[in-house]
């Protein structure tokens, strides 16, 4: 292997290491931002976050002082904000929607829709329904989201459990 190899070689290298770098810093600028925008929902109704989750453009937290959940979702720069008591829920379930689809003779299921759905006590009031994933504005691809979703559907279920025994 001749020195210009070596060279040509070591500099690919660094331009790699350089992007890699520059995502990085991108996605945690992302994160503090939305980190940033949920305590300052949280605070608006002097509530703090105890506990945090941060997935493509969006950020869920939880008081667990006071058993109110938080949510931003920004998708395609449209930006939504969830406050909700969980005393005030009757239940939480995960939502899937998928789509049935053929390659060959091969049947196969891909996930259209991924949500966390809260139903309150009040019939009158209606359900309040958070994307965790969506096809159409996240990509074809789940990543982390399911395990997001069940990791808080365990945090409000358990909350809503713990809420009837009390009562």
């Amino acid at each position: 292997m001749n020195s210009g190899t070596l060279i040509i070689a070591a500099l690919f290298l660094l331009f790699c290491i350089a992007i890699l770098w520059r995502l990085s810093r991108i996605n945690r600028k992302r994160e503090k931002l939305l980190l940033r925008s949920l305590r300052l929902l949280a605070a608006a109704t002097n509530n703090t976050i105890h506990q945090h989750d941060t997935w493509n453009n969006s950020i869920i937290g939880i008081d667990n002082t006071y058993g109110i959940l938080f949510c931003i979702n920004n998708v395609k720069g449209y930006l939504t904000e969830y406050v909700i008591n969980l005393s005030l829920m009757r239940s939480c379930r995960i939502v899937t929607t998928e789509k049935k689809g053929y390659h060959r003779e091969d049947q196969f299921h891909s996930a259209e829709k991924l949500e966390l759905v809260f139903t309150p006590k009040e019939n009158s009031k209606p359900e309040i329904i958070i994307a965790f994933f969506d096809a159409a504005s996240d990509g074809p691809v789940v990543t982390g989201e399911l395990f997001y979703i069940k990791r808080w559907w365990l945090t409000s279920s358990e909350r809503l459990n713990n809420e009837k025994q009390i009562s």
